[in-house]
Formats: C-alpha cells, structure tokens, sequence
C-alpha cells in the first residue's frame, strides 16, 4: 500500500510503499536522507546531503587560502610593527647625532674665535715693533748705535708674534676640523663646504711648510707660488660655510652679515690691487732727469704715498678682522642650547 511520506530537508512529497515506514531512505530531490514517516506521524530529523568529492576539495583549498591570507596579514602586520620601531630608533639616533654635531660646532667656532684673538694680537705687537723702530729713528743722533736692551726687546717682540702666528694657524686648523661636524640636512651644501675648507686650508698650509725647506729646488718654488691661491680658495670657501651655517641656524640675520663680510673681503681684494697699481704709477714715474732734487722730491711722494696705502689697507683689514671676530661670536652664541641638548 502507497502512503506519502515528507523530506525533511526540501519538504518534497514522496509516495513510497508503507513497508519502507520507518526505515532511512534518500529523497530523489535534494539527496537527502531522512527517515520515512508517514504524514501526520510524528517525523524524523533529516541527513543534510553529503557533499561531492569535488566541492570537498574546492572547500578545502578555499579554507587553505583564506588561512594563507590571514597569515600573511600577520606577518604584515608585524613588519609595519618592526618597520616602526626602527624608525622611532632611528629617529632617536639621528637627533643624538643633531645634537653632537652642533656641540662639536660650537667647539670648532671657539677655536676660531681664539684663533682670531691670536691673529689680532700678532697684529699689535707687529705694530708696537714697528712703532718702536720708527720712534729709534728719530732719537737716535746719525751714526749711534741703538741700546742692547732696546734690540731684544725688538727681537722678543717679533719673536712673540712668530709665536702668536704659528699658534694662530695651529688653532684655526683645529677648529676648522671640528667645523666638519656640523649636521647635513637636506637642500644645505653646509658639510660640503666645511669639508672643502678643510681640505683647501690643510693643502695650502702643507705646500708652505714643505715649499721653504726646498727653496733650493724647482718644486720649492712652484709650492710655494700654488699655495697662497689654495688658501684664498680656502678663505672664500669659510666665508660661504659661514652664510651657510646661518642659513641652517634659520638666522636671517647672521646669513646677512656673513654676506655684507664676502663684499667687504671682495672690496679688500679690489682696494690691494688699486693700490698696487697707484704704487706701480708712482714708479713709472720716476724722473728721467732733473738732479738729485727731483729724485729726494720723487722718493718722498713715493714714501708719502706707500705710507698712506699702507695705513689705509692696515686700518680696512683691522676693521675686517673686527668684524669677522664679531660675526663668528654671533654665530657661535647662535647655536643655543635647543640645538646642543636633548628636549
């Protein structure tokens, strides 16, 4: 006998024999299994249909991708993590590095200052030697000999300004090479310049000292002549270092100044060779004839003139040191303790 019986799954009517009542039988319709009850009896819970072979498999390697890409998403996350902290770590070492850099600055614009203080003092006593030799020319009667205590003192003067010029150099070098510690920061050619300064400076002091023991030879002379022009390279060099540092300082005001001492130096430079050639007209005019009159006439306007050069040029390059000991004190003190310490 036929009864109808209902999948619990889809819900599909089935017309099955009543021999078939309560036992487990597959729906033609959804592949499930369920027990068969007939309608109005109480029913069984179904079998969900098992899956294919197939869908196993594409089941199986959907759940191996999703984990790969959870995975990799980790380990992402970790590199951000890692990438992080060494940029934090980084970060610190280079503002220790900042802070270093401007202390060993500031340690090289001392040197400089003191080198300056040398330099000016050298001046003075060549100065007072000067004055003193002068002053032994016009009280000593024609023919007497100065005084012994009066000629030491002379030669302890000079001496003491060979000293104070040796010293001068030595420090200004040292200081110079603290110079080359100063932070690089991008779009400032600051390390560049104090490092071509450097090298410049050094050069031309080495051609000096290794030209005047071989004077005797060709080289001698040929280091010799190349060496003051490595040192005016140097020169200008420190003087665009020097606009440089107060450009990265963010002080306006001491990159002006460093700017107004270049022209000043450029003005220094154009006054020696006017003078060179106002003195090379006074020798050309030299008379011809005339007698001894013309000649003692000639030779004091030579003497009158020279003197005058000579004074003018002394007093412009006393104010141009002056000026550059107050410039490198300003830029010195520029370098405040926000620069040299940690926050």
């Amino acid at each position: 006998m036929a009864v109808l019986v209902t999948c619990q799954s889809c819900g599909k009517k089935l017309k099955v024999n009543d021999e078939i009542l309560g036992k487990r039988v597959k729906c033609p319709g959804c592949a499930g299994i369920f027990t068969a009850v007939a309608d109005g009896a109480a029913s069984a819970p179904s079998i969900p249909p098992m899956p294919s072979p197939k869908a196993t498999r594409a089941m199986a390697s959907l759940s191996a991708m999703a984990g790969k890409s959870n995975a990799e998403e980790e380990d992402k996350g970790e590199e951000r993590e890692e990438t992080g902290e060494e940029r934090s770590v980084n970060k610190k070492v280079a503002a220790k590095e900042t802070r270093l850099g401007w202390q060993a600055t500031r340690t090289g614009f001392n040197l400089l200052l003191i080198a300056s203080y040398l330099y000016l003092s050298g001046i003075i006593l060549q100065i007072c030697s000067m004055l003193l030799v002068r002053l032994l020319g016009f009280l000593l009667k024609p023919g007497e000999p100065p005084s012994p205590t009066i000629i030491y003192t002379i030669i302890t003067l000079l001496i003491i300004c060979v000293i104070l010029g040796l010293a001068a150099f030595i420090v200004h070098s040292v200081g110079l090479g603290f110079c080359l510690y100063v932070p690089k920061k991008e779009g400032y050619s600051t390390k560049t310049l104090a490092l071509l300064t450097f090298i410049f400076w050094c050069i031309g002091i080495g051609f000096y000292i290794l030209g005047f023991p071989l004077t005797l030879v060709c080289i001698g002379f040929i280091l010799i002549i190349i060496a003051p022009f490595l040192l005016l390279a140097a020169h200008v060099l420190y003087l665009f270092f020097l606009r440089s540092v107060g450009l990265l300082m963010k002080r306006k005001d001491l990159a002006g100044s460093a700017t107004g001492f270049m022209f000043a130096n450029l003005g220094y430079v154009l006054s020696m060779f006017i003078f060179g050639g106002v003195f090379f007209f006074l020798v050309e005019s030299a008379p011809r004839g005339g007698g001894r009159q013309a000649v003692i006439a000639w030779v004091q306007t030579l003497g009158i003139g020279v003197l005058i050069g000579v004074v003018a040029l002394g007093i412009f390059a006393l104010g141009l040191l002056i000026w550059y000991m107050i410039l490198v004190r300003n830029i010195r003190d520029g370098i405040t303790p926000k620069f040299t310490k940690a926050e």
